[in-house]
């Protein structure tokens, strides 16, 4: 029973049926801590696969809860030095950062970074992953210079050991673009945005999620460089399409937000303000203390669309 809800939640989960998935796994969760304890590895394994749903969900404070508990005992059993609990390290800093606590996420992963290089060398997947996400997060933080050493060395190393159009080289020159981003950096930004849009179109096909995540980043890139109508080709159409499927997801929101003030930035004040009325009125008018980390950020920026 407890392998065949396993086998159930993961292809459900690679199917995209993710609150489908969370039941299964959270089924094989209970059966494990019941019939093995709470510190089996079958156990440990399910608490894996309920944060990672959890976090896939958008569901960060118990997907935090789930994680830091899984870090407890995965310390206390095989120890910190371990390759799965430096899995569960760089999941728990993930969801540390996105529930606004920033500072501690760093330090997890200056923490998991010097234990995976140690431990499986700087080369390994896993110390490649833990990197990489210490790069974004320093890029998150404005720390960009130090960001951008570390996101260098990622995608030197991913190239040397994957190949420059692996798709996971190219997340790491993703998060380099958004690094030369935050830097105003535009013209180098865009220029290295290319090689990732063309190498998920051969890796996914050109309707795959992650091809769309490029090319919105691109559009931005052409609006804060002020090549505004270009931008909006991309960011009009991406926006009303998140909006249409999910008008209150966080992306939703935010790519909202985004196409709002490139409407400003273009001199169209009259559908600027059609749009905010019909996207995101709601939001202006919510008590910030009502709203989780992420969408009392995105409610800033709409309400200083110049930041």
């Amino acid at each position: 029973k407890i392998e065949s809800n396993a086998n159930a939640g993961y292809v459900l989960a690679r199917a995209g049926r993710i609150e489908e998935a969370l039941v299964e796994f959270r089924s094989v969760l209970d059966q494990s801590r019941d019939l093995k304890g709470p510190d089996h590895p079958s156990t440990l394994r399910a608490m894996i696969n309920v944060g990672a749903a959890l976090g896939a969900l958008g569901r960060y404070t118990e997907a935090l809860e789930n994680d830091t508990e899984l870090l407890q005992r995965m310390s206390s059993t095989v120890g910190r030095r371990h390759i799965s609990t430096l899995r569960v390290m760089s999941n728990r800093a993930n969801n540390l950062r996105r529930v606004g606590r920033e500072t501690e996420a760093l330090e997890l992963l200056r923490e998991a970074r010097e234990i995976g290089h140690s431990l499986l060398g700087p080369m390994s997947p896993v110390t490649m992953r833990i990197r990489l996400n210490l790069g974004s997060l320093l890029t998150h933080l404005d720390l960009t210079a130090e960001g951008l050493e570390i996101l260098d060395g990622v995608i030197e190393d991913r190239s040397t050991v994957l190949g420059s159009g692996h798709p996971e080289t190219l997340t790491a020159m993703e998060v380099r673009v958004s690094n030369l981003r935050k830097q105003e950096r535009f013209e180098e930004a865009l220029v290295l945005i290319e090689p990732v849009i063309e190498g998920r179109i051969a890796a996914f096909g050109p309707e795959h999620p992650v091809v769309e995540k490029s090319y919105w980043l691109r559009g931005l890139l052409q609006r804060d460089s002020g090549r505004v109508d270009e931008a909006l080709t991309v960011l009009r159409p991406h926006a009303e399409r998140s909006f249409e499927q999910s008008p209150r997801s966080n992306e939703s929101l935010s790519r909202a937000v985004e196409l709002y003030r490139a409407l400003i930035m273009a001199g169209e004040q009259d559908a600027a303000e059609q749009w905010r009325s019909r996207t995101l009125a709601w939001l202006e008018t919510s008590d910030p203390a009502d709203l989780d980390m992420t969408r009392r950020e995105i409610r800033s920026r709409l309400l200083d669309p110049c930041r």
